[in-house]
C-alpha cells in the first residue's frame, strides 16, 4: 500500500514561487535540509505529476544526467500524469493517465509499495487534496520574506493537522501536515470531480493602478467579455459584501445576446488581492440557472474566483485569475479561453496607455 506525499519548498510568509526574473532565488538546497528533501524521493515508487511539472522536469532533468545525485536519482524513476491535453506516449519513462484519474491515482496506491511523490502545491496538488488522496504534505519553509509571489493552491483553504515539526542546520524548517479539509463540502458518490481555469498574463502598470481595472467602471467595461463583445454595464460596488452588475453583448452574427454576471465580493486586500463569486444573473441582478442563460453543462451556478496581483521588476504586475468548481472538460476549456481574452484585452488596455 502506497502514501501519496506532496512536498514543496516555500518562504516564511507562505510563497512557493517568486516574480521572475528569480522565482525561487530564497531556495536553500543544502546540508540537512538537503538531505531530508533527496530521502523524499530516494525512497519513492514513484512520482505523480500533473502537466505543468512534468513539462518543466521532463526538459530539464535529462540534460543533468550523471550528476551523481538528484538527476540519477529522478529520470529513472517511473512517473504517472494527470493531464487531460498531453497524448501517449509520454518521455521520461512517464504514463499518461486518462478517464478516471481519482479512480487510478486510488489503484496505484493499492498496487504500489513505497510512496508517491508530487511536488508543488499548485492545481494538481489542490486536484489530490480536494479528492482526499493525500496523505502527508512535507512544506520545507526557507529562511526567506519576499512579500510577492505565488501562493499554495492559488489561493484556496485547506486545512491543515500537524504530525511533526524539525529544523535543521541550513536555517530551513520542515512542518508535516496531514490535510483535514478544503473548506467544502466532501464531495457525495454522485458529484462529479471539478476542475479549475487558471490564467496568467502581465500588465504594463503596478499593481496600485492595475487594481482599477476591477474597480473603475469604465476600465471594466472595456475589457469584460470575450473579443468582440461589448460590456454595456458596470455597476461596481467594490467592497465586501458588495456586488458588481456586468453585462457582455455579442456581436450582431453571433445573435446580439446578452449575459448579465453578478460578482459578489468575499474578500478585498488592496491592491494584491480580491475574492468573489460569479452568478447568472437577469438583467435586475437576480440568480437564474445557467442553462436559461445558454450556457453549456458543466458550468456551476456559482463560480468562485480568486484574482492575485503581484508587482514585477519596472513597475509592471503579474496577474493571475483563478475560477472553480468546472465539472466538465468542453465547459472549462471555454471558460478558460474566454478568461483568456478578457485578460488580453485587459493587457492591451494598459498597453495604450502607458
Amino acid at each position: 500500500m502506497s502514501k501519496i506525499v506532496i512536498t514543496c519548498a516555500m518562504t516564511v510568509d507562505g510563497l512557493i514561487e517568486s516574480p521572475a526574473p528569480r522565482p525561487y532565488g530564497w531556495l536553500v538546497l543544502e546540508g540537512q535540509s538537503e538531505q531530508a528533501q533527496f530521502d523524499v524521493f530516494r525512497d519513492a515508487a514513484g512520482m505523480l505529476l500533473g502537466r505543468k511539472n512534468y513539462e518543466g522536469f521532463a526538459s530539464y532533468w535529462p540534460t543533468a544526467a550523471g550528476d551523481g545525485r538528484w538527476a540519477d536519482r529522478l529520470n529513472p524513476m517511473r512517473k504517472w500524469v494527470a493531464s487531460t491535453t498531453l497524448r501517449e506516449p509520454l518521455e521520461w519513462n512517464a504514463t499518461l493517465l486518462e478517464g478516471d484519474v481519482v479512480e487510478q491515482i486510488r489503484q496505484l496506491k493499492s498496487d504500489l509499495d513505497g510512496d508517491l511523490v508530487s511536488s508543488g502545491l499548485g492545481r494538481f496538488a489542490h486536484f489530490l487534496v480536494e479528492h482526499d488522496l493525500v496523505d502527508e504534505l512535507l512544506l520545507f519553509v526557507n529562511p526567506s520574506i519576499q512579500g510577492a509571489g505565488d501562493r499554495p493552491f492559488h489561493g484556496a483553504s485547506v486545512d491543515l493537522e500537524l504530525l511533526e515539526a524539525r529544523s535543521f542546520d541550513s536555517g530551513v524548517a520542515l512542518l508535516r501536515y496531514r490535510p483535514s479539509g478544503t473548506g467544502k463540502p466532501p464531495m457525495t458518490s454522485e458529484a462529479s470531480a471539478t476542475s479549475e481555469v487558471v490564467v496568467v498574463r502581465e500588465l504594463d502598470a503596478p499593481p496600485e493602478v492595475a487594481w482599477r481595472a476591477w474597480t473603475d467602471p469604465e476600465q471594466v467595461r472595456q475589457w469584460w467579455g470575450p473579443i468582440g463583445f461589448v460590456c454595456p454595464r458596470a455597476d461596481v460596488d467594490f467592497r465586501v459584501g458588495g456586488t458588481t452588475l456586468v453585462t457582455m453583448q455579442a456581436p450582431a452574427e453571433y445573435g446580439g445576446f446578452s449575459v448579465h454576471n453578478r460578482w459578489t465580493y468575499t474578500a478585498v486586500a488592496e491592491p494584491n488581492r480580491m475574492e468573489f463569486v460569479s452568478t447568472f444573473s437577469d438583467a435586475d441582478g437576480n440568480p437564474i440557472d445557467p442553462a436559461a442563460a445558454g450556457i453549456p453543462a458543466g458550468v456551476p451556478a456559482e463560480v468562485p474566483h480568486v484574482v492575485t496581483l503581484e508587482p514585477l521588476p519596472g513597475g509592471r504586475t503579474k496577474i493571475t485569475v483563478t475560477e472553480f468548481g468546472y465539472t466538465d472538460d468542453e465547459a472549462r476549456e471555454q471558460s478558460q479561453q474566454g478568461q483568456e481574452q478578457c485578460l488580453d484585452k485587459m493587457q492591451a488596455l494598459y498597453a495604450a496607455t502607458t
